[in-house]
């Protein structure tokens, strides 16, 4: 972005798009494969990062290399964010319970197993949709016979 305010607006704009969403966090296990899983956007900070509190102890938290390229896939209510990034995880006690929620299914905050991933995002694409249920069926007919009239963009931060 050419401005510091062009890219708080894309900061604004990504933090809308996604909300208090769950991401499908995508990562690469150390044979190569694929593993997704379903996790709480904490939060997104003034960077355009995401944060996410992790437990420490998983293999797949613990199998991450520094910076490694990772992918958080959301679908929101109007619509789907795809954001590409490298992940790192911090050990921040103060940060983790700050960001904690206590409907996660995760240990205490004081727990020195709570880690806290941060995807800092390389770049994010959107696609908008129609709303609710009916809006996303009629979308999906108008695909299948090559009418979509789907929204696509990027967010550049």
């Amino acid at each position: 972005m050419s401005t510091s305010e062009d890219f708080e607006k894309a900061v604004i704009e990504l933090r809308e798009r996604i909300g208090d969403s769950i991401a499908m966090v995508c990562t690469r296990a150390p044979d190569g494969s694929l593993h997704t899983r379903p996790m709480e956007v904490a939060e997104i900070d003034e960077a355009g990062s995401l944060w996410f509190v992790v437990d420490g102890d998983a293999e797949w938290v613990t199998g991450l290399r520094p910076h490694e390229a990772v992918n958080c896939s959301v679908a929101g209510k109007k619509s789907w964010v795809s954001v590409a990034g490298r992940a790192s995880v911090h050990h921040d006690p103060s940060k983790a319970h700050r960001l904690w929620s206590d409907h996660s299914n995760l240990p205490d905050p004081s727990d020195d197993r709570v880690r806290l991933l941060e995807v800092a995002a390389d770049t994010v694409e959107y696609w908008d949709s129609p709303s609710g249920v009916l809006g996303r069926m009629v979308g999906l007919a108008k695909r299948a016979v090559g009418a979509d009239d789907t929204v696509t963009g990027q967010i550049d931060l």
